[in-house]
Order: structure tokens, then C-alpha cells, then sequence
């Protein structure tokens, strides 16, 4: 979905950043530019990211939004 979505933007999958949590979202964020984690997520999706975030579900999609964005 997110390739679909950058082609239809004519975005680059490396200008984009991934937040997950869990196994289904390995693909996601192994094939964006900054993968993030958030505290609660799996080892499994904490292992391929670029960030671990020190807060759990949206309030560490909030944390790394505030990282990342300007």
C-alpha cells in the first residue's frame, strides 16, 4: 500500500517513515527511508528499525513524529 501511495504522489519510498508494531509491518518498514518502532512492538520489528521509541502506541507515533519532523 505504501509503494501505491508514493507512486501516486511521485514519492520516493527513502523520503518516507514507517511506524510499526508488529510482524505484519516488517515489509513497510524494511522498504521506507526511516523505519520506527514503537516500545511496545515485537523484537522481531524493534531489530529492523532505525529508532525504538520510549513510549508505547500513538503516543510513540506522537514521539517519533516529534523526532523526525520539523
Amino acid at each position: 500500500g505504501v509503494q501505491i501511495a508514493c507512486s501516486w504522489m511521485d514519492i520516493s519510498l527513502g523520503d518516507v517513515m514507517a511506524i510499526g508494531d508488529s510482524a505484519n509491518d516488517l515489509s513497510m518498514i524494511e522498504g521506507c527511508g526511516v523505519a520506527v518502532a514503537v516500545a511496545n512492538a515485537s523484537p522481531q520489528v524493534k531489530a529492523s528499525a532505525d529508532h525504538v521509541t520510549h513510549n508505547k502506541g500513538g503516543d510513540g507515533v506522537v514521539e517519533a513524529l516529534q523526532r523526525y519532523l520539523p
